[in-house]
Formats: structure tokens, C-alpha cells, sequence
């Protein structure tokens, strides 16, 4: 987000507006409902196990992980890093096209929230095959952008693969807090982060280290793989 703004902004400017948009999300968050819970004295072991357990016996949420695992893997192909020497080497262009390449895909990311927001009742009879088709569509648009060279296009697909990465996850968490009961869900998310946080750590070194030593363009051929796996893994949804 920060090269992103940077594209716009000069660095007072954007510690100006970072510094007002903690104020508005801290009074937003002093807006929300109290929710009356029943006080657990676990430990931070007896949530994360209780997690495991959770995840173990729910098939839809053992997909639903690894469809986000494997999905985190790809994505840490849009960091700031390996975007920059995909700028330089494959596009050619100066180094402001990092920051819009990132603009374009959270404008992208944005317009596919809104959308799902606005079309939530339809989108609601027909989640799994919304799921099924975002994920296809971003490994089609990683695809693409593996092979292009045209930096305008590569903007275009950036957007495209906020919209598409939305259409997926919107509906996905939807469906997950639908089948999870509230007093699970906390350890269910704790758990999900820990593994996210493992596998974006593990996968930044590994791409980082298969671009410097084959080529950025083959880290988003990967990619593309990881993402449709998670396509194909969605499918299995229809079944559970």
C-alpha cells in the first residue's frame, strides 16, 4: 500500500494521511457493537490447539486453508520487491509504474469488494461457483502477466486481479462464518493467521530467491499453477 501511495504522494504527505487514517479507523472502531462472550481462561496453546481440532473436523474449513495457503504462496508475487525488478527487467520502465502497477490492483481489489457488497444477494445463491471462477480468472491473469511485456496491459491486469482476488475471497469468508459457529471462529482465525503468516514468510524467501535465480517471469508461471490448484481445490466445495 505504501509504494502504492507513493506514486501520489511525497513522504510527509503520506505520514500526514497515515497518521489521519489510524484516527478515523481508531473512532471507527470505538463504533462498533459490544458482543457479550462468555469468558474463557484459556491460554494462548489451548486456542491454538482448540484451532487444530476446529479445522480437523470440518472438511470445509481443511479445504478452505489449504485453498488460502496455497493461495498466500502465490500472491506474495504482488510484493513491492519482486513487482520493482519485474518493472525493470521485464517492462522496462521507470520505477513510478511500481507504484501504479500496486494502485491498479487495489483499485482493482476495491471495485471487486464493492461489487460483491452490492450483488451479495445474488452472489449468495451461487458462492462456490463465485469462488470456483475467481480463482480461475486470477490464475488466467497471473498467467498473463507472466508473459506480457506491455506495461499498460500489465496495469490493466493488476486491476483485474484485484477484482478477480475479491470475487474469490469475499464470498469465501462469507462461507466460512456461516458454517463456524462465533465460539470457534476466534481460534479457527488465530490458527489460519499463524499458518498464513508461516507460508508468506516461507514462500517471499523462495520466490525471492527463484527470481534472482531464474527469472522473475517464471515466479509468476508458479503462481499461476499455485492458482489453479486452489481453482481446482474450490471444487470440492460443491461437495461438502
Amino acid at each position: 500500500m505504501g509504494s502504492t501511495l507513493l506514486a501520489f504522494f511525497q513522504i510527509d504527505q503520506l505520514l500526514i494521511f497515515g497518521v489521519i487514517v489510524a484516527a478515523v479507523a481508531s473512532g471507527l472502531m470505538l463504533t462498533l457493537p459490544n458482543v457479550d462472550q462468555p469468558l474463557h481462561q484459556q491460554v494462548s496453546w489451548d486456542q491454538f490447539t482448540s484451532g487444530w481440532k476446529v479445522i480437523k473436523n470440518s472438511r470445509l474449513l481443511r479445504v478452505v486453508t489449504a485453498m488460502d495457503l496455497l493461495e498466500t504462496a502465490a500472491n506474495t508475487v504482488w510484493v513491492s520487491a519482486i513487482i520493482l525488478v519485474f518493472v525493470h527487467q521485464v517492462l522496462h520502465v521507470s520505477s513510478a509504474w511500481w507504484g501504479y502497477i500496486n494502485a491498479g490492483y487495489m483499485l482493482g481489489a476495491f471495485l471487486g469488494s464493492w461489487g460483491c457488497y452490492s450483488l451479495a444477494k445474488k452472489l449468495e445463491q451461487h458462492t462456490i461457483r463465485v469462488i470456483s471462477w475467481g480463482a480461475l480468472i486470477s490464475s488466467a491473469i497471473m498467467l498473463l502477466v507472466a508473459v506480457n511485456h506491455l506495461p499498460i496491459a500489465t496495469l490493466l491486469l493488476a486491476m483485474l486481479f484485484g477484482v478477480s482476488s475479491a470475487m474469490k475471497n469475499v464470498p469465501q469468508t462469507t462461507l466460512v462464518q456461516k458454517n463456524v459457529s462465533n465460539d470457534q471462529l476466534v481460534a479457527v482465525y488465530a490458527l489460519q493467521n499463524v499458518l498464513y503468516t508461516g507460508t508468506y514468510s516461507l514462500a517471499t524467501l523462495t520466490i525471492g530467491w527463484l527470481s534472482d535465480t531464474i527469472s522473475v517471469q517464471f515466479v509468476f508461471l508458479i503462481a499461476a499453477g499455485l492458482l489453479f490448484i486452489v481453482a481446482s481445490l474450490s471444487r470440492r466445495l460443491t461437495k461438502i
